[in-house]
């Protein structure tokens, strides 16, 4: 979904808003809202604070005003309940009424929404730019409204299939490009997040394979953006003991550093270690860089250790992505298993290639 910038000359009717017919005679829009992000509201105790940024397609004068959708509190200074719009909150700031602006030139208008007004989900602002012309005989509004809401913190299992959106929370801030106002649900696009591997190729579980990326305000897929990632090996310690060990005084796990990259064949971001390791030519040891031989291979991927003839083991993992999606809140889980049960390259007895003899 998306709302567009509206531009209304003469009458202006928003369902529960309207004002009265303005004369038109001379008037055109001369400024226009620059390309910019407008970011939802995070779920937090403090007030928040907006900024929307005009230039001036040529010289003339201007007043801007804020409606603010809101009944929860009485009028203060800042915030007046305006007779022109029934059930709002009108912001004046009062050093950009009537504004002279210069062809080329920026103004910007902030405004900070006190806490105890700000609802729990569809805060909705109309900004409101009147035009004179010439003579200052007639003017005309122009419009643009979008809605911001509030944002709590979710913890998304990404082992769940199909898209992951917020379909309960809203949307997720706006952006206004090309003239436009776009707002869409934050979506997690993603494959291959499978809960079990089996006897991974090589040994080696199938990193690339995991990939994902964001589905932003114009419906293209981005890169995620998050504060850290990493992956817990929460089973058989010892086997992963080239990554460093971590406790929080009841469990212990090793901890290894992750990103997303671009995919060569997909518009996806695949998952890999963050640095590289060494592992030996049969995929069956993994060695810190500074442990390298010339007959080693570079990686950055998880390869796993051998097991034993006969043996089994299920090694557990948990990718943790935190300070992600909106206003960086929200936290990615993926917890998977590998089972292991027979080497790359081995014993013939429990191995998929051996060395025998004729």
């Amino acid at each position: 979904m998306r709302f567009l910038l509206k531009q209304f000359v003469g009458t202006l009717f928003l369902g529960c808003f309207a004002s009265n017919p303005l004369p038109t005679t001379g008037v055109i829009q001369t400024v226009a809202l620059n390309d910019q992000e407008i970011g939802c509201i995070p779920n937090n105790d403090k007030d928040f604070t907006l900024s929307v940024t005009y230039t001036a397609k040529m010289k003339g004068t201007h007043q801007f005003f804020v409606v603010f959708d809101n009944t929860l509190v009485n009028s203060t200074d800042e915030f007046h309940n305006d007779s022109s719009y029934p059930r709002s909150y009108v912001i004046r700031d009062i050093t950009w009424n009537k504004v002279i602006m210069t062809a080329r030139t920026c103004k910007t208008l902030t405004f900070t929404i006190p806490r105890k007004m700000i609802m729990p989900k569809g805060n909705m602002f109309y900004i409101y730019n009147k035009e004179y012309n010439t003579d200052m005989s007639s003017s005309t509004n122009f419009q643009t409204f979008f809605r911001l809401d509030v944002q709590s913190p979710i913890t998304w299992d990404l082992t769940a299939k199909g898209d992951l959106y917020r379909t309960s929370t809203g949307y997720t801030g706006a952006s206004i490009v090309g003239g436009k106002v776009y707002q869409s649900p934050y979506t997690i696009k993603h494959v291959g997040f499978e809960d079990e591997f089996i006897n991974p190729e090589k040994n080696r579980i199938p990193l690339e394979n995991i990939q994902l990326g964001i589905l932003n305000y114009k419906k293209e897929l981005v890169a995620p953006v998050y504060r850290d990632a990493y992956i817990r090996v929460t089973s058989y310690l010892d086997d992963f003991d080239i990554f460093p060990l971590k406790t929080d005084g009841y469990t212990s796990w090793r901890e290894i550093p992750v990103e997303f990259e671009e995919c060569d064949n997909s518009e996806l971001y695949r998952l890999r270690l963050r640095s590289d390791y060494a592992v030996t030519m049969d995929g069956r040891t993994m060695k810190e860089l500074i442990h390298k031989n010339p007959r080693d291979m570079l990686t950055r991927d998880i390869y796993l250790p051998p097991v034993e003839a006969g043996d089994a083991k299920v090694f557990q993992f948990e990718l943790n992505v935190i300070d992600t999606g909106p206003n960086q809140l929200d936290k990615w889980v993926y917890r998977f298993d590998v089972t292991k049960t027979e080497n790359y390259i081995g014993s013939c007895i429990s191995s998929t290639y051996c060395v025998g003899r004729d």
